[in-house]
């Protein structure tokens, strides 16, 4: 496993419900990570979303924490109503760029890292791609700032069939990655690492910048037997055990919901306030 640039872990933002939970560091909440698209009719400037999952936001978790060059944090304080949720995917997304850039230290990942369908075959991405997943592990995940960390493994499965949580939500385009995924990962980001060590089947994967695969939305989980105190399997009584396989939604849906229509328009209203407001400084 090739060694991961520090500056990578810049991208994760945490989700909580409330400003006192964002402010003590407690409860689960979920992860995201920092998306950058380019403005159009503004050179230079981008516009930043904070990226998690549809679950995680619909489960009260709305605010946002991010870093601050100094240190700390800050939260960006968030309605419900300023997400876009997809209609299809577990994913969602809110515009941070009215957070001053001078004052976090949040590096938003570029859009042209975002895996495309056609990236697929180019680069022969498939099973045994080795993958690192960055997040927030509830157990060590830091009170006073966001402190990420990194879990490893490969891509298992290609998408091919649906996937079904526990909670009964179907995802219907997924990759499966062996990662020991557990809860409070959901809404990290999930990259494809290049590993120059082993042949491709297509192009050799990019070195100069990482690629998302997808988005982390769950932890699948297998059942089985109880035990009483005498060993003795108990039939009628299962218990959830972690299988250790993650489900990832692919970057190409994610591409889908930032250029649909809400989005789209967002973006462009807040362009026109950007260059309003240029014009009047410049008169």
């Amino acid at each position: 496993m090739p060694r991961l640039r520090d500056e990578i872990l810049d991208c994760v933002v945490y989700l909580y419900c409330s400003y006192h939970e964002a402010d003590e560091g407690i409860a689960i909440g979920g992860s995201g990570f920092a998306l950058g698209m380019p403005c159009e009719s503004l050179p230079g400037a981008a516009h930043v979303y904070a990226v998690t999952n549809k679950h995680v936001v619909e489960n009260g978790a709305i605010h946002v924490r991010l870093n601050t060059r100094d240190g700390k944090k800050v939260l960006m304080q968030a309605q419900k109503s300023d997400w876009v949720i997809s209609a299809t995917d577990d994913l969602a997304v809110v515009p941070i760029s009215s957070m001053p850039a001078t004052s976090v230290s949040t590096k938003a990942l570029p859009i042209d890292c975002l895996v495309t369908k056609e990236m697929v075959t180019q680069y022969g991405i498939g099973v045994g791609d080795e993958v690192a997943m960055l997040g927030r592990f509830i157990n060590r995940e830091g009170h006073q700032k966001n402190v990420p960390t990194v879990r490893f493994g490969h891509i298992a499965q290609m998408p091919d069939a649906p996937i079904e949580t526990d909670t009964g939500v179907t995802q219907e385009e997924a990759f499966l990655s062996e990662v020991h995924s557990i809860g409070g990962y959901s809404g990290s980001p999930v990259l494809i690492i290049p590993n120059p060590t082993y042949a491709r089947a297509g192009e050799a994967l990019p070195a100069d910048k990482g690629l998302l695969l997808g988005v982390d939305f769950c932890h699948l989980q297998d059942w089985q037997n109880a035990y009483d105190d005498r060993d003795h399997k108990l039939q009628n009584i299962k218990v959830p055990f972690n299988s250790g396989m993650a489900g990832v939604i692919p970057a190409w849906r994610l591409r889908d919901l930032l250029m649909s229509e809400r989005p789209r328009d967002l973006r462009q209203m807040a362009e026109e306030q950007a260059a309003r407001k240029l014009r009047g400084v410049e008169r």
